[in-house]
């Protein structure tokens, strides 16, 4: 399986990454962490699984660049363009926030992804609430990936 990971916290990035090795055979893993790594990682490659944070920041950390703008929706700028590109790839979306920011508005966890839909034509296949100190999202994940 090739896998693009899109998250900017390296704590859970690691902590996706052991989960995801631990259900799955995963050929590759690619790790973007910022919106603007994330949409070129699928310009240039299409994958069979997506695990995209939702709040991440406008580029990466690099001297000469300028310090990166939070984007507390920036994982629907990949959706979007997951979207402008027809794209199929399979997008489970991870977030540690109950609550999400699309198009300026709050939505809780449970509507996301049907809110999304309204506007993007992704392949959403699910959202995690993730919680380090409970093992609920690496049973939903588990889940989510075994119906891949």
């Amino acid at each position: 399986m090739n896998v693009l990971l899109v998250e900017d916290d390296p704590f859970k990035e690691e902590a996706i990454s052991v989960a995801l090795n631990e259900i799955i055979v995963v050929d590759h893993i690619a790790c973007a962490r910022a919106v603007q790594t994330a949409v070129e990682s699928v310009c240039a490659a299409s994958y069979d699984l997506i695990i995209l944070d939702i709040a991440l920041p406008s580029h990466d950390r690099a001297l000469g660049v300028g310090n990166p703008k939070s984007m507390p929706s920036g994982g629907v700028e990949v959706l979007l363009e997951l979207n402008r590109l027809r794209r199929s790839d399979a997008v489970l979306i991870v977030t540690q926030y109950p609550e999400v920011e699309i198009w300026g508005e709050l939505v809780r966890l449970p509507e996301v992804i049907s809110r999304l839909s309204e506007e993007v034509s992704v392949n959403l296949i699910g959202i995690i609430h993730f919680d380090q100190s409970s093992t609920n999202w690496r049973l939903n994940f588990a889940r989510f990936i075994g119906e891949l």
